[in-house]
């Protein structure tokens, strides 16, 4: 649920840390519509903090609701995190946004504006909405973006993509000819190119992209020691041990994968050579597999994001208004494998009105990936890049 500014396309540097923009922007703007509601025109986080705008926020019905928003923007808006500026700023967007959801559920006649707020409170799962609308029959604002619409951020699973825990969702499925998989074999021959880099320069810790995490060749003992997650480290394992190991993902195998995806897009194109067996078999085994399963309604509208009651999307220079979930309204026209330049794998899924032509339909890259690190943990995906949100039945909300 990551959110990025709402109405200039400045996107803050986050220098690998997406909390700041995460709470500073949600809270933002939690702050902007309560305050506004409470009968304050320019709200601020002191007057937040003071409790002024307690009277919108919460259940009533839950008398410790308050207590717990409160609680939870202390827990999650720590040092560190918060920014003055930039909480400011989307206090800021926040009533920019207050206004756009007023005139529109106005003009529309959608159950009037809400008057009691709440915040997800840091967690990544159930309703789609970051700022919920309680007293309302909308259920809220999702804020998120990275550059184009990102509808959610999923496991595989809910692709219809199932394998065997701590084996890469990848390996599971790259089964080849011969009973030799070529995730596998990939993984190995990236090992093998890191060991001969680490033999070459004995004693020097080999670090690649900036995970840190490491190898070093011992040339005394003709071995090796990795450091992997948290400092942890694995000593005096040989070339044999390391390659053993390659049948499930481990926490020190990271630094074989940042070694690949550094030197993916290298001038003579030998490392991304080594990628084509595992797109060339994900290909077809995804392809139908994530076609077969988006067949169903309920598995399209959780990869969607498209809930049982209607809400606000906020990207960082768009409003949108998501209608309810309908049984049969929506399906997928198609899902197309991308030939992605990159160390992850894409399709693109066509969806539309069941009755719509596909040149009618918005179309949603599918994206898998190792966003946890490569080889250390299980691929993960995301619906994102949303293009034509109308052919959805969204409807943008003018500024």
């Amino acid at each position: 649920m990551r959110a990025y500014e709402f109405l200039s396309e400045r996107q803050l540097d986050e220098g690998g840390d997406a909390d700041v923009i995460r709470y500073n922007s949600e809270i933002g703007v939690l702050v902007a519509f309560a305050g506004i509601t409470a009968g304050d025109s320019d709200p601020t986080k002191k007057a937040f903090d003071d409790g002024n705008y307690d009277s919108a926020l919460g259940d009533p019905n839950d008398p410790e609701s308050v207590q717990k928003i409160h609680s939870h923007v202390n827990k999650f808006l720590i040092k560190g995190v918060y920014s003055t500026s930039e909480f400011k700023r989307w206090i800021g967007i926040g009533k920019e946004m207050y206004r756009r959801v007023n005139a529109d559920v106005t003009k529309i006649g959608r159950d009037g504006m809400p008057t009691q707020f709440g915040w997800v409170g840091g967690s990544n799962a159930g309703p789609v909405a970051d700022i919920e609308f309680i007293d309302n029959r909308l259920s809220g604002i999702s804020l998120k973006g990275e550059g184009g619409i990102t509808l959610s951020n999923m496991s595989p699973k809910h692709l219809g993509l199932i394998g065997e825990r701590k084996v890469d969702i990848v390996q599971f499925y790259t089964k080849t000819q011969g009973n030799i998989n070529a995730f596998v074999n990939l993984k190995k021959r990236c090992m093998i190119a890191v060991m001969k880099e680490a033999i070459a320069e004995p004693g020097v810790e080999k670090k690649y992209k900036s995970s840190g995490r490491s190898i070093v060749f011992n040339k005394e003992t003709s071995d090796f020691n990795i450091v992997g997650k948290s400092k942890k480290q694995y000593n005096n394992w040989t070339s044999k041990d390391i390659l053993a190991g390659s049948v499930k993902n481990a926490d020190w195998q990271r630094v074989f994968g940042d070694w690949f995806q550094e030197n993916f897009h290298g001038s003579d194109g030998e490392v991304k050579k080594l990628m084509k067996p595992v797109a060339t078999a994900v290909s077809n085994s995804f392809t139908k597999t994530i076609r077969d399963h988006l067949a169903n309604d309920e598995n399209l509208k959780s990869v969607l994001q498209i809930e049982d009651l209607p809400y606000y999307y906020a990207n960082d220079n768009k409003l949108y208004f998501v209608p309810e979930f309908k049984p049969g309204s929506l399906e997928a026209k198609s899902v197309t494998y991308m030939d992605a330049d990159g160390t992850g794998q894409k399709w693109k899924l066509t969806v539309g009105h069941i009755s719509a032509e596909p040149e009618d339909c918005a179309t949603v890259e599918i994206y898998i990936r190792w966003r946890n690190g490569m080889f250390e943990s299980n691929a993960t995906a995301s619906a994102q890049n949303l293009e034509n949100a109308e052919g959805m039945a969204w409807i943008e909300v003018s500024a």
